[in-house]
């Protein structure tokens, strides 16, 4: 199974059980911004325990593994949860909404393509920008730097900066946020 056909499996997955989501993470950020190669998804999806057998069931081993406990674990306790591509070497990463801007992602989440023929609900770049300021806060990668540059040069029309702005001031966010709009060269 090829990254776009794990995509598409996902997405008509989550939809066809009818469980909220938002795609995020490095396949939101090649929406709004520039390509880049990755081996996971990102979604941010309301999933409940009442959902987890449907959803094993979309995910079927061999080709997949999906750790229902786990899974049932991390529900109850807000957390992440893993489908592994067993066959493939991709996997998707399961975040749980846990927090304001987690609902936001998923409640203003825009319908673009995903893959060819299909749309998906993708988080807007502003919850994304904020995202990756929070996880290069906590662990200092570049790569989310670097997204977020992409998303402001590609897609800079298109979002919101004074909001992406309000988020950063009322997360202590200011300083990273600063910093990227000097590097981009924005006032």
């Amino acid at each position: 199974m090829s990254f776009e056909e794990l995509l598409r499996h996902l997405v008509i997955a989550l939809e066809e059980l009818d469980i909220p989501y938002a795609l995020v993470g490095s396949v939101a950020s090649m929406a709004y911004g520039e390509p880049r190669t990755t081996r996971d998804i990102d979604v941010v999806a309301d999933v409940r325990r009442h959902h987890l057998g449907a959803l094993k069931a979309k995910f079927p081993e061999p080709q997949f593994f999906l750790d229902e406990v786990a899974a049932g674990q991390a529900i109850e306790q807000r957390r992440s949860f893993q489908i592994l591509g067993v066959t493939s070497g991709f996997k998707i990463d399961v975040f749980l909404p846990n927090s304001s801007l987690d609902r936001r992602q998923i409640a203003d989440g825009r319908r673009m393509a995903a893959v060819e023929e299909l749309e998906a609900s993708f988080a807007p770049p502003e919850e994304l920008i904020v995202h990756k300021m929070l996880f290069y806060r906590e662990g200092g990668s570049d790569k989310h730097l670097r997204d977020i540059a992409s998303m402001i040069e590609i897609s800079g029309g298109e979002i919101d900066l004074e909001r992406v702005g309000a988020w950063a001031m009322s997360l202590g966010l200011t300083d990273i946020w600063s910093a990227i709009r000097e590097r981009l060269e924005y006032p």
